[in-house]
């Protein structure tokens, strides 16, 4: 089942002719791609959806309900007593300056963006609402160094993810990374829902969320890699606040920003796909002078099938050598505070599971060196 049958139905397209057998393949790629409650609503009125299709969809619709609800609960608690200002990111922000209905857009975690000089402040209110760090540093000041947020577990049924940035993509010495001034200079108010009245906060502006969007999209994740769900939230973007862009303003700060190549790739897909509005010559005009690295690193194909060596090459050859160095040496002497979380079986014997990591790297450095001389 493509893709592309999927976009048409959620685009423009509500009718679109599905074969009678088709319909089991188009449920499933829904949920794996995170469209499901879009479908779900999108089908409502169809009467040669089955019914057993139906019930799937309006599961999953009801499902992200519920869960979106909970989410947006534990963010109220964050927002109450804030040490400092934040800047709701993707989801949380989306589902309901995007969406007719919040249920529509699925939630993993709750992404807020911090000042970098209080995130001591923001990690000590989020450990006093009862979060851990999901993961320890594989090094001391590693996260800091080398990426760009951290993540927290806690919540009712400890299963709440809250992630703290002080940057939207890529570390210091990453290239991807943006000038996060700019983007904080690119704010505006955030409506919440009706779960959590009174919260107040802030969310990109439509320009500004476009950008960030699109490198999520195709720099972090790779254009290969992209699920549905995040191209059309760009597709909603356009859709939506399409007025209130500036499209020379946001060529001239994609190539600032060197995410050219990111943005004309997720504009080319959200028109193909959703028959996006996208305006004539944008993408040319971003590609006509795109940075190398934005082109060789949105080129490559990361999806399921890449192996776990691959996506760490991936993102090696994002950093400076500093941050090459400094990541190496993490993988390869993790702290043993990182190795006693990595290996829990070890128990008392977890010095020996430096061993047994030294040959896992190996292992997969060996299988790197073989796969890439096969394709070159």
């Amino acid at each position: 089942m493509s893709l592309e049958l999927l976009g048409s139905i959620l685009g423009n397209t509500p009718d679109a002719r599905v074969d009678p057998d088709a319909w089991d393949a188009l449920t499933d790629l829904a949920i794996r791609e995170r469209v499901a409650p879009l479908l779900s609503r999108r089908l409502e009125a169809r009467d040669d959806l089955p019914d057993m299709a139906r019930q799937k969809l309006r599961g999953e619709l009801y499902n992200t309900g519920a869960l979106n609800l909970v989410l947006y609960r534990e963010l109220a608690r964050l927002l109450e007593g804030a040490p400092g200002r934040v800047v709701i990111l993707k989801g949380a922000a989306l589902a309901t300056s995007l969406y007719d209905d919040p249920a529509l857009r699925p939630m993993c975690d709750i992404d807020v963006l911090v000042r970098r000089e209080e995130l001591a402040l923001w990690t000590r209110h989020v450990t006093d609402l009862g979060y851990e760090r999901a993961s320890p540093e594989m090094a001391r000041g590693l996260s800091e160094a080398v990426h760009y947020h951290v993540a927290f577990r806690g919540g009712p049924h400890r299963d709440t993810v809250i992630e703290l940035h002080w940057s939207l993509i890529g570390g210091d010495g990453d290239w991807r990374a943006p000038d996060i001034d700019w983007f904080w200079t690119q704010t505006e108010p955030w409506r919440p829902p009706e779960a959590s009245p009174g919260a107040e906060a802030l969310q990109l502006t439509p320009a500004a969320r476009l950008l960030y969007l699109s490198a999520h999209a195709m720099l972090q994740h790779g254009s290969a890699g992209t699920r549905l769900i995040w191209l059309y939230d760009i597709y909603r973007v356009l859709e939506r606040d399409g007025a209130r862009l500036s499209w020379p303003e946001i060529v001239e700060r994609a190539r600032a920003l060197e995410w050219d190549t990111a943005v004309a790739e997720a504009l080319d897909r959200a028109e193909g796909l959703f028959h996006a509005p996208v305006p004539p010559g944008v993408s040319e005009a971003l590609r006509t002078r795109a940075a190398a690295r934005s082109r060789a690193h949105v080129a490559e194909k990361a999806d399921s099938r890449t192996s776990q060596a691959e996506l760490v090459l991936r993102e090696l050859k994002c950093l400076d050598w500093f941050g090459r160095i400094r990541l190496g040496l993490a993988i390869v002497f993790p702290s043993p505070t990182y190795l006693k979380w990595r290996y829990p079986r070890t128990g008392r014997m977890w010095p020996l599971a430096y061993f047994y990591r030294w040959s896992v790297v190996a292992a997969k450095a060996v299988f790197l060196l073989k796969r890439q001389k096969a394709h070159p």
